[in-house]
């Protein structure tokens, strides 16, 4: 094992930052990876409970990867975010087909937050 024995150990340092890279790279490559469609699977209706409290926010329900198929994942209220819209989930149209693009809190440009 001469890759460890060297001088400050450069090498081995080397070695191990190159696989935590390979790993972080191919890890990230999978939570990201986009699932396509050639057609917009029908959105089943949402039947919405009752408001929880005054001043709650809908979430609409949203698609979710499941194995080898989308499926629909119920709506539910959720508490705003200061300064913060909710941007619902969409399907994005590209020369593969469709994918689902999930909804997320996005920070408001309003004046408070300048």
């Amino acid at each position: 094992m001469r890759l460890f024995k060297n001088n400050n150990g450069r090498m081995a340092s080397a070695y191990v930052l190159r696989l935590s890279v390979i790993g972080w790279l191919t890890l990230a490559s999978l939570a990201c990876s986009r699932h396509y469609v050639m057609d917009v699977p029908k959105e089943p209706e949402e039947e919405r409970a009752m408001q929880p409290y005054a001043n709650s926010v809908w979430i609409h329900g949203e698609w979710e990867w499941r194995k080898d198929h989308h499926e629909f994942k119920g709506g539910y209220y959720d508490l705003p975010h200061r300064g913060s819209e909710y941007l619902p989930g969409k399907w994005i149209s590209s020369a593969k087909g469709y994918y689902y693009k999930h909804g997320h809190w996005k920070r408001s440009a309003g004046p408070d937050l300048k």
